[in-house]
Formats: C-alpha cells, sequence, structure tokens
C-alpha cells in the first residue's frame, strides 16, 4: 500500500495541508503518516540528571501527544479508525528529517504547508519548503498559506523540456488518477 508522508510544524497554515493530505489519502487508498521534525533538545534549563537520550524522548513523547491532538482537532474524533499514524522525529535539521523518514516509508508523495518571507523569491515559497523540494527523492506538494481545503481537479505541471520531465509527469500520473484530476502541461517561454 501506498503512503503519503504530512509533515506539519502545528501553524495554521499546515491545517489545509493536512487536509488535502486526508483527502489524497482516501482517493488514493494509501496509508497517512502525520509526522512532525523537532531540533535535538539541549541541556540547557533542563532538569539535572536528565540525559540527551532522556531529553529526546521527552520531546518526541510530546509531539506524539501532541500530533495526535492536531489530527484530532482538525480531522474530528474518529480520526485514530482511519489509516492514519502519527509518528514524531527529532533531527538537527528539518528537511534531513522529513526525507530520511521518506525514504524509511517509501512515501509516494510529501505534503507539507508553507510560509512566505519578505524577500520576493520567498514570498513564493518559504525555505524549509524550497530545501525540501530540491532534496526530496519523491514527489513535494506544498500548500500556500491563507489556501482552504478544495477538491483537487486539475494539476498543472510546468516543464521546460527537460529529459527528467518525463519520468516526472509519469508520477504525476499515479497521483492524478486515483483523484480523477486532469494534468495541465504548461511551458512560459522567455521573450
Amino acid at each position: 500500500m501506498k503512503t503519503i508522508l504530512y509533515a506539519t510544524d502545528y501553524s495554521d497554515n499546515s491545517i489545509a495541508a493536512l487536509k488535502y493530505a486526508h483527502d489524497m489519502c482516501v482517493r488514493m487508498d494509501a496509508k497517512l503518516l502525520v509526522t512532525h521534525v523537532g531540533d535535538y533538545p539541549t541541556v540547557i534549563n533542563s532538569k539535572p540528571g536528565k540525559s540527551i537520550k532522556d531529553l529526546k524522548n521527552s520531546r518526541i513523547e510530546e509531539n506524539n501527544e501532541k500530533l495526535e491532538q492536531f489530527c484530532k482537532a482538525n480531522l474530528g474524533e474518529d480520526w485514530s479508525k482511519l489509516n492514519i499514524k502519527t509518528e514524531a522525529i527529532v533531527d538537527k535539521s528539518i528537511v534531513n528529517g522529513i526525507v530520511s523518514k521518506a525514504k524509511e516509508v517509501q512515501s509516494c508523495l510529501i505534503i507539507t504547508g508553507m510560509k512566505g518571507t519578505s524577500r520576493l523569491r520567498k514570498l513564493i515559497m518559504g525555505s524549509t519548503a524550497r530545501n525540501l523540494i530540491k532534496e526530496a527523492p519523491y514527489p513535494v506538494l506544498t500548500i500556500p498559506e491563507g489556501t482552504s481545503f478544495n477538491e483537487i481537479k486539475t494539476i498543472v505541471y510546468a516543464t521546460d523540456f527537460q529529459d527528467q520531465d518525463l519520468g516526472a509527469i509519469k508520477n504525476l500520473v499515479e497521483i492524478a488518477e486515483p483523484l480523477h484530476a486532469k494534468i495541465k502541461v504548461v511551458h512560459v517561454a522567455p521573450l
């Protein structure tokens, strides 16, 4: 069975991304892995006698509970009866943590929300989302800040006519088919 990995930072902006991930899992008959990647804990301000391993385990436990509450709040009381698993991860890098987990479960798709920043280029896509797209060996769907959930009916693929486009479009067809979504391939030529 296919697995879709959804990574969250618990922000309001990531709620629509969770709803897209859930809808796609249902329509694709896939499992949904809901995850949060936290950074390694430090011993600063920690209780005396706690090892880094204890702090890491505590952080994972806290985030597992937080993930369950996030799913319950945004997918309803019966979320745990669905084909959804939650897993908190601790890693030095959010992108590395997501990519490593996606490789481990052989995800067919990674979904995450994205935030904008003040620079024009970063307005379009936040640094975590941009780096995830660059590093992930699987397709990545980023849901922009301020988006509301709507059923996916059309997927646009922008191409610059590279050889790798053929493989990407093949992967896209595998995603679009169970969604009953149209694919529009576009190319914007420079003037």
